[in-house]
């Protein structure tokens, strides 16, 4: 294991996930998605993949694309992303950068050793993150609900954090039409004048999907 994975992980290991009890909800999923960009969001990065990933770190790899785009253009309105951009996850660099042979001075080929040896270890750091969400998501949620998506020898090892995620919302319990009704009725409960108006926003929110 190299020295910068061996440290992301170190780095993650207290980190938790809220823990979900029973069957996933469209809510429950979109709490996990931000809890997982927020602390993707700290590892800062200049990988090409991660646009302004120095202010957003890996961010981009786990937020829908429109919210991406929205949230990358307000923060950078002179150099705006393609409308049409989405994620594509980076692949791991090879060891060695094919152009720093030949004849070119020693100056030259040590700086793109250095600019290899730069782009393997934010890829190191990246892969870390995911391996270790991937971990996060299994101990935050019920073990039934990820056994059709893993394999029986790299488990979840071969997917994407979004990919896990996505089966998951696939997992959603949809409300029936007399749940949807409650819930409507509920929302036209008024507001107790003798009462927190944070409280009765609260309840609210919690109606939510």
């Amino acid at each position: 294991m190299s020295a910068v994975r061996e440290a992301t992980l170190t780095s993650l290991e207290g980190k938790r996930l809220t823990c979900i009890l029973g069957r996933p909800t469209i809510k429950s999923v979109k709490k996990t998605r931000k809890e997982i960009a927020a602390e993707f969001a700290k590892a800062k990065t200049t990988h090409e993949s991660f646009p302004l990933g120095s202010h957003f770190g890996f961010a981009a790899a786990i937020l829908p694309s429109l919210t991406y785009l929205v949230a990358h253009d307000k923060a950078n309105p002179n150099d705006p992303l393609d409308p049409a951009w989405k994620f594509d996850p980076p692949d791991r660099p090879a060891s060695y950068n094919a152009t720093a042979i030949g004849n070119i001075t020693d100056a030259t080929r040590w700086k793109k050793e250095t600019e290899r040896n730069e782009e393997i270890r934010e890829w190191e750091q990246w892969d870390a993150c995911k391996t270790a969400y991937k971990q996060k998501i299994e101990e935050a949620y019920n073990a039934q609900y990820l056994e059709t998506i893993k394999d029986d020898v790299l488990e979840l090892s071969a997917l994407t954090v979004e990919e896990v995620l996505k089966h998951l919302q696939l997992q959603c319990i949809a409300l029936t039409n007399v749940e949807k009704d409650t819930k409507l009725e509920e929302t036209r409960i008024p507001w107790d004048l003798h009462d927190d108006i944070t409280t009765y926003f609260n309840k609210l929110n919690k109606l939510e999907g």
